[in-house]
């Protein structure tokens, strides 16, 4: 379910601004989709700790925190296409951070072991339900951090897990443009200077899947969207 809310536009301003809109909303989801489980550590617990809590879908107030929300269809105006940024992802605790990020196409991981045990990291591009391994890399206590390309096939993200821990995951979604924003944790987002016109935006999220919906961003103005998540 979709309702899409339009402002009227804003004052003018530069050339530029006068061509672009901004996109808030809000993504609600049912209290069943929400999912959490408890793990026992059965090894190195004693920096793992002796339990740990899985939220895989997760948020408050009927939100869903967590998830991607992307303008598919928009171009890359704003960044070189040669520019690759490193992704920093921690470890630390047994628990990588962020557990889940936003990059850019092109961008590679760089994950460090801030523990001082061995982590092993696993890295696979997700493909609807299924998985296909990019990197399997091994980092000792005090390594150097290590820099991992990532190349996607035919999908928008890949999965960081431990070898070792079995209870550690993380999510980075790759945009080819910068029109994206992350939810809150009630679901809440916001999206600045999208181009204006029509255009189709992907809700993704790590454990629940993604949607598809249509929205057109006004010149100068603000569009409010309120969806219900149903993955297709």
């Amino acid at each position: 379910m979709l309702a899409v809310l339009a402002a009227p536009p804003s004052a003018a301003g530069d050339g530029t601004a006068e061509q672009r809109g901004t996109i808030v909303g809000r993504i609600n989801v049912a209290k069943d989709k929400l999912y959490s489980e408890r793990l026992s550590v059965q090894r190195d617990s004693d920096i793992c700790g002796d339990t740990r809590i899985i939220e895989w879908a997760g948020g408050t107030e009927g939100g869903l925190r967590d998830a991607v929300v992307y303008v598919t269809d928009a171009d890359d105006d704003r960044r070189p296409a040669e520019r690759a940024d490193a992704v920093e992802i921690g470890q630390k605790g047994c628990r990588f951070a962020p557990r889940v990020s936003i990059a850019r196409s092109g961008d590679f991981l760089r994950p460090a072991n801030g523990d001082p045990i061995m982590h092993n990291i696993h890295v696979a591009e997700i493909i609807g339900r299924g998985r296909r391994k990019i990197h399997n890399v091994g980092q000792e206590a005090g390594d150097s951090p290590v820099e991992l390309p990532v190349s996607l096939r035919r999908g928008w993200a890949v999965k960081l897990s431990c070898g070792i821990h079995d209870f550690m995951h993380a999510w980075v979604f790759f945009a080819s443009n910068p029109y994206y924003d992350l939810s809150d944790e009630t679901g809440r987002f916001r999206i600045d200077n999208v181009p204006a016109g029509e255009h189709k935006i992907l809700i993704w999220h790590g454990w629940l899947g993604k949607m598809h919906i249509d929205v057109d961003v006004l010149a100068g103005g603000e569009v409010g969207v309120e969806l219900f998540f149903e993955a297709e």
